[in-house]
């Protein structure tokens, strides 16, 4: 994985895979047990401390669970065999499976003839079906069968982030004033180095660590989301957009939304796991 790229650097992967996703868990973890900690102080409802984090794990699992990956079939390839070295992918065949014509193209890494729409993702070595980018911070590629768990965490993370730190941000200015001076203590390397200083408590500099990095989850999960929702209405990822690519059905919205929420769409937003297929994805055929 990812020795193409950087020629079999473990720090890079280690980075990539495992940290990111790590820190996004990490950082989840003590947004949501801090307000559940703050709220609890105070007497309120632990409602929603309970159903964001559920929302978000149950997405998490989902999106692993449904990778978008081209499986590889074991019957022979209904065209040509035909190999062209100097591009990834091979000019659109059409070929016809059970009757109904496919488009089909070549991808010289995998060795494997894949539907025209799918993408080969350098990180993680394999051809995703209808590519809209690699999520460092979830760990893996989002593709058509994930997209719609993609889209749902981001805007449960969104949310969970926004609503921890409120609260947050309500205590810590108890004790520093978010202007004048003091306001340099909501810059996490400038408290960090006051808490060594012995300046700045402990529990202080963990919530300023928590307000600034969560500030930019909440920021980025926003913008993720948007450019999901945008991708899934407009019919066409941001690859596609870049290479130029004829997709069909772009001008139907809600056809669009329903090819990847499904026709009972709506429902994922409350439960991510429902017992209706996902999209259907065309095998690939091995390069004989």
């Amino acid at each position: 994985m990812m020795k193409r790229m950087f020629n079999g650097g473990c720090l890079s992967e280690l980075f990539l895979h495992y940290f990111l996703p790590s820190f996004n868990l990490f950082l989840i973890a003590g947004i949501t047990l801090t307000t559940a900690k703050l709220r609890l102080s105070e007497g309120l409802s632990l409602c929603w401390c309970y159903v964001i984090p559920f929302q978000l794990v149950l997405n998490w699992v989902q999106f692993y669970r449904h990778r978008s990956l081209v499986s590889t079939s074991t019957d022979s390839f209904p065209g040509l065999n035909y190999k062209q070295k100097e591009y990834p992918y091979r000019e659109e065949i059409t070929v016809f499976i059970n009757l109904q014509p496919q488009r089909y193209k070549e991808c010289i890494h995998c060795s494997l003839y894949v539907p025209l729409r799918s993408h080969h993702c350098p990180y993680c070595d394999k051809c995703i079906y209808i590519l809209d980018h690699h999520c460092f911070f979830l760990g893996f590629c989002v593709g058509r069968e994930n997209m719609k768990h993609f889209i749902l965490f981001c805007i449960y993370a969104a949310l969970g982030t926004g609503y921890g730190l409120y609260h947050i941000m309500e205590v810590m200015t108890y004790y520093r004033s978010f202007s004048g001076q003091e306001s340099l203590f909501y810059f996490f390397p400038f408290t960090l180095v006051m808490y060594m200083l012995d300046r700045a408590t402990g529990f202080e500099t963990f919530y300023v660590f928590l307000l600034d990095f969560g500030l930019g989850a909440f920021c980025i999960c926003v913008f993720l989301a948007s450019m999901g929702l945008f991708s899934t209405f407009s019919g066409c990822t941001p690859y596609e957009d870049r290479k130029k690519m004829q997709v069909s059905d772009t001008d139907k919205l809600m056809q669009n939304f329903r090819d990847v929420f499904g026709n009972y769409g709506l429902l994922y937003f409350l439960c991510p796991v429902l017992p209706f297929k996902g999209p259907h994805i065309l095998p690939g055929y091995r390069v004989e």
